[in-house]
């Protein structure tokens, strides 16, 4: 097992040294490349003179999050994140480094800042969640109105059992409901 291991080990290291190389190797035919064209400006012009103006119709940099916004923090040199690579939180502050606009967050249960780079939207949420059971919400009161409007159209469907049937038992309901609604149109415009 310790020989798997050691060659593994070994295979890691010679690949990381290969990539290595090859971006220093990159690095100098590009640093090549450009000493060429300022040797070759120097020798048309006798000097050269690099301007470097910023960019006026460039949009200035916003920041990517608010305060409350829900985010995962994540480490951006990882290709692939699992469920221990990321922590779901909301951002409680942000800031502002002045020398390079990066914009940076402090997010729920840390006192750290974060680069935006480590930030990314929670598009999803937790894996798992707390549940909060809602109370049931209290219904204002009906108004004056609706309560007339309720009993009008319990007047009506009385009304309507009364021609159909006649019974005593409707008509005294009638007479209870007329009291009602005398009682409605007193509270609202008072007695007359």
């Amino acid at each position: 097992m310790k020989g798997i291991i050691g060659k593994l080990s070994a295979l890691t290291v010679l690949i990381g040294a290969t990539v290595y190389t090859t971006q220093k190797y990159r690095d100098y035919i590009e640093r090549r490349e450009s000493e060429a064209i300022y040797e070759r400006l120097l020798a048309e012009k006798g000097s050269v003179e690099l301007e470097f103006a910023p960019a006026e119709d460039a949009e200035p940099y916003t920041a990517h999050f608010d305060v409350g916004d829900p985010v995962i923090i994540r480490n951006p040199y990882l290709a692939e994140l699992t469920e221990h690579d990321v922590r779901h939180t909301r951002i409680t502050e942000r800031g502002q480094i002045e020398e390079t606009g990066v914009y940076i967050y402090r997010v729920e249960g840390d006192t750290q800042w974060y680069n935006e780079a480590y930030l990314a939207e929670d598009y999803y949420g937790p894996k798992t969640l707390n549940v909060v059971p809602i109370t049931e919400a209290t219904e204002a009161p009906p108004t004056i109105d609706a309560q007339i409007d309720a009993v009008l159209d319990e007047i009506n469907d009385n009304n309507a059992l009364i021609k159909t049937f006649g019974d005593a038992e409707y008509l005294e309901k009638g007479r209870q409901l007329s009291v009602k609604l005398a009682g409605l149109r007193t509270q609202k415009y008072g007695s007359e």
